[in-house]
């Protein structure tokens, strides 16, 4: 926050003050109960300002500790140094620091300091409206005459050897001819000199110094003080630090990459709204804009999209590759549309080089953060008793064996897709969806489960009952209806290896922790496709995994939330 330099306080009212600030504090030596005296006569004075002060200060053996750790008083007394007209120079409350820290009681002292952030930040925040600040600027005062007197007006150094000589810690290649090591000093503070008044010319010492005295006691301040100190660094940085979130040693922060995609973006698509450009936070807003996501799957359902010299394809290979989490996980939400229109359109021998560019990125992508090394799962041997279970016979062989199961294969690196890579590169690139799948918008996900029942090539409708029904049968009334089963148009092959990461999405979607009805709806309706075409291709693990979804978003469909186990009903019958 900018400051006006130009304005002297010195012709502001100063406050009748009876001993001056640059005298000297008086000795510590003192007994408990002259401590113990003043502390409670501060306090006193105190409920005089203050419109309540809770009664167990007076009866404390610590008035002052308590003082400065009581919460309540804290609040108070924060309110009253943040209104409008604190701070002048007939204000009691600056009154009674500055009386307080007059005290040359240390854990007084203490109580003053606690508020110097208050102090601080509101004084520089006004300073330039020309308002009576006589107050504030006498404790100010006071506390830069305590530290002035306490160091005798000398500056702190700290000497910083020679490295040109070897030591303990190193050692030089080059000898040098002088052996004697100098001590160069660096000045941590200059010397102090009094001051009576806060000019324009010394306000920033002033305060410096005031703020030099609340960190030599900061092991003794309340964080709430502390916190109170941050809040104001902000207001008097004036910026907004957001972008630097993940420090400042990128070579183009997160901020910077994510206003260029949106404006390389706006040369793609017909509009993009003027708020996306001055959002705090660009590529999250990007990210969760409905008009974008609507626009971009628009563009990517085009007859001609796909094609290796497509701008928008090109725009989500080159922001995949900015390496931002956030901008990521921008190209991660449309990856089912360009998977869907890209599997569906493969076999025409149609140009499709621009969805495959994005493709193999993810695939790279995965292939690197996993070092190429599968996902396994351990398995225990159940044929040994545990603490879950025991077995009937006993095995001759008491080592309990772990059963290694993969989940993922090793992956190895590929520059182009090749037919017979093309289910493994599109399902790595949804493993990836998956890992990111709770920071993913719904919309993406429906559109997941829609390509879902356009893949299955199959209308599973007649297992709305789930997948133990009879096959192929709807029963309504008395009539029984044979059902034939048709293959709809996108239909494409279904491997394990597409199939296994497909279905895991599918169970986020029907038993995520953030319930969506539509989205529930259209992944039930993609279960029961996929179903389908598991029988009609006589899969026996495909038919297994999909029945198991199905059975379970039945049991979550038909089971109710307010449903309350706990009560008690009024049946003499209890069932166990």
């Amino acid at each position: 926050m900018s400051i006006d330099a130009s304005l002297d306080p010195i012709s502001t009212p100063q406050p009748t003050i009876p001993n001056s600030p640059t005298s000297t504090p008086a000795s510590p030596h003192i007994s408990w109960s002259d401590s113990y005296t003043k502390a409670q006569t501060a306090i006193e004075t105190l409920s005089s300002i203050l419109p309540f002060i809770i009664p167990s200060l007076f009866s404390s053996e610590t008035p002052a500790l308590s003082l400065l750790h009581d919460p309540e008083i804290a609040a108070q007394i924060s309110r009253h140094l943040r209104q409008p007209d604190s701070g002048a120079g007939d204000n009691h409350l600056c009154r009674w620091l500055y009386d307080t820290f007059q005290s040359s009681q240390p854990d007084l002292q203490l109580v003053v300091l606690r508020f110097l952030p208050i102090i601080a930040g509101v004084y520089l925040s006004r300073v330039a409206r020309r308002k009576p600040l006589a107050g504030f600027e006498a404790v100010l005062l006071a506390l830069y005459a305590h530290e002035t007197a306490s160091r005798d007006g000398q500056a702190i150094t700290v000497s910083i050897p020679d490295l040109g000589h070897s030591s303990i810690y190193h050692e030089t290649k080059q000898s040098s001819r002088n052996s004697s090591t100098e001590l160069n000093l660096t000045v941590i503070s200059p010397s102090l000199e009094p001051h009576g008044t806060v000019r324009s010319t010394r306000r920033a010492r002033i305060v410096g110094v005031a703020l030099e005295l609340y960190y030599s006691k900061i092991s003794q301040i309340p964080v709430g003080s502390k916190i109170d100190f941050c809040q104001f660094c902000s207001i008097w940085a004036g910026e907004d630090g957001e972008m630097y979130k993940d420090g400042p040693d990128c070579e183009m922060d997160s901020y910077t990459k994510a206003q260029t995609a949106i404006e390389t973006l706006s040369s793609i698509l017909p509009f993009i709204i003027p708020s996306l450009f001055s959002s705090e936070t660009p590529a999250l807003s990007l990210l969760h804009d409905p008009e974008i996501a609507a626009q971009i799957s628009r563009h990517l359902r085009q007859p001609d999209s796909g094609a290796g010299d497509n701008h928008l394809c090109r725009w989500l290979y080159d922001t995949f590759q900015s390496s931002q989490p956030d901008l990521q996980l921008v190209v991660l939400r449309f990856l089912p549309i360009i998977a869907g229109v890209y599997l569906s359109r493969v076999a025409r021998r149609k140009p499709l080089a621009g969805f495959e560019a994005v493709l193999l990125a993810l695939y790279a992508h995965e292939t690197a953060s996993r070092d190429g090394q599968a996902i396994t799962v351990s398995i225990p041997d159940l044929g040994h008793s545990s603490i879950y279970h025991e077995t009937k016979q006993s095995s001759r062989n008491s080592s309990t064996e772990l059963n290694l199961t993969v989940i993922s294969p090793s992956l190895e690196p590929h520059g182009t897709v090749r037919s017979t890579r093309r289910a493994r590169i599109v399902g790595v690139a949804l493993e990836l969806y998956y890992s990111k799948i709770s920071q993913i918008p719904v919309g993406s996900k429906i559109d997941f489960c829609q390509f879902c029942s356009i893949w299955a090539g199959e209308d599973g409708e007649m297992y709305k009952d789930g997948p133990d029904c009879e096959m192929g049968k709807i029963t309504t009334g008395d009539d029984t209806i044979e059902k034939e089963r048709g293959e709809k148009e996108g239909r494409v092959p279904l491997p394990w290896e597409l199939l296994q990461p497909v279905l895991r999405i599918l169970g986020h979607c029907l038993m995520g922790p953030h319930k969506d009805k539509e989205l529930h709806e259209i992944a039930c309706a993609a279960c029961r496709s996929l179903y389908a075409r598991s029988l009609h291709d006589i899969n026996p693990k495909a038919i297994l995994a999909t029945g198991s979804l199905l059975r379970l978003a039945k049991v979550a469909s038909d089971s109710t939330d307010d449903i309350d186990h706990t009560d008690i009903t009024d049946t003499p019958v209890i069932t166990i």
